[in-house]
């Protein structure tokens, strides 16, 4: 392989890897029962969006009985208008798979029909 191809390559490979790793997560809004305990785990990314329109976001550190609480923030849950939360999504990273992958396809095809032929001895 020549070096413009290995270069190519190498950048094809480094972004890929960046788009695999960045978009496997999206905000998925959680119902909000009343005053209870949300859907919602101690280390998750938050974003709550509260009655009176103030819009937070956080990782949460405890979950009270009645509030969520993280990075010096606590909010009641009966302030709480709109609750999303950054988890796994399976849709998105089985498309990201298959961009990667296919990317990924094309770009060793093409360095391979690229190559010149081996060298022949005497």
């Amino acid at each position: 392989m020549k070096l413009s191809q290995s270069k190519m390559f190498g950048t094809l490979l480094v972004a890929a890897i960046l788009v695999w790793t960045s978009g496997c997560t999206s905000m998925q809004t959680v119902p909000m029962p009343g005053k209870q305990v949300p859907a919602v785990a101690v280390g998750e990314k938050v974003s709550v969006t509260t009655v009176d329109g103030q819009k937070l976001a956080f990782k949460v550190t405890a979950i009270e009985p009645d509030a969520l609480v993280g990075n010096g923030i606590r909010v009641r849950y009966q302030d709480i208008a709109k609750l999303e939360v950054r988890r796994h999504d399976r849709n998105e990273t089985g498309t990201v798979v298959a961009v990667v992958g296919g990317a990924l396809v094309v770009a060793i095809g093409y360095a391979l029909s690229h190559m010149p032929p081996p060298m022949m001895g005497p």
